[in-house]
């Protein structure tokens, strides 16, 4: 919810007028990707969406969680992705807009993948689209197996989870 915040507040005044929504989740689950790079990757998609959006029009994040991830979806009511480029929209290099260089929807992906989460989309002509960053949670196996080589993820968690990795910490 922070790092997606801070997305969401950097967007609040742009040239298009579009208005930037968001609904933050009210937990704040252990998950892999947080901090800079979820802040990156929801600036990217946030980028992408006022870009895509008619004047004055609306932006929506949402913040939710699945049993096995948190979920971070940004809804564009764009024109929608071109059924051309849908296959290879996550490919560097890929773009619809003039002058872009194509590389945001890249890194994004580049950064999910290597947390082991998806970057997903659906698109519809006319109507708009959704990029939902599908980021999953640490888990007590995970924390248990990087204890043993000394390495921890401090994620966005509630005051459970911080005690639990404190207790973790304590014991080695």
């Amino acid at each position: 919810n922070d790092a997606t915040g801070r997305a969401v507040r950097r967007f609040e005044k742009n040239p298009r007028d579009v208005k930037v929504r968001w609904q933050p989740h009210p937990g704040h689950p252990l998950a892999y990707l947080t901090g800079p790079a979820l802040e990156r990757a929801v600036v990217e998609l946030l980028q992408n969406a006022i870009e895509a959006s008619a004047r004055g029009a609306n932006v929506d994040v949402d913040v939710t969680q699945s049993n096995t991830h948190a979920i971070v979806a940004v809804r564009d009511r764009g024109t929608g992705i071109p059924v051309a480029v849908r296959d290879r929209v996550f490919h560097p290099f890929v773009t619809t807009k003039a002058g872009a260089m194509g590389m945001g929807l890249a890194i994004c992906h580049k950064l999910l993948q290597d947390c082991g989460g998806n970057l997903a989309f659906q698109s519809s002509a006319g109507e708009g689209s959704t990029f939902k960053l599908l980021i999953p949670y640490i888990t007590t196996a995970y924390l248990a197996f990087h204890q043993r080589e000394h390495v921890f993820v401090v994620a966005h968690c509630n005051q459970e989870s911080v005690q639990y990795i404190s207790h973790l910490q304590l014991q080695r």
